[in-house]
């Protein structure tokens, strides 16, 4: 499982690259998810809430792609 800090990196990482997308509602959208989900984990971080309550989509980013999901990429 991912660190609670390196996910924090990799939504920001996401948020600025939807961020200079085209602001269509699907861009717009995914933005709000991912600052929610962002906000979700530094509640974690800063012991606000429970790993186990958290919403599918601020713990799916805790997920590490296996070695055979990027090989040969």
């Amino acid at each position: 499982m991912i660190t609670a800090e390196k996910v924090i990196e990799i939504l920001d990482t996401n948020i600025r690259m939807f961020q200079g997308y085209n602001k269509t509602s699907y861009v717009l959208d995914t933005i709000t998810r991912l600052r929610d989900a962002k906000e979700e984990v530094q509640n974690y971080i800063d012991g606000k809430v429970e790993f186990q309550k958290m919403s599918w989509n601020a713990k799916d980013w805790f997920q590490e792609m296996p070695e055979w999901g990027t090989y040969g990429t």
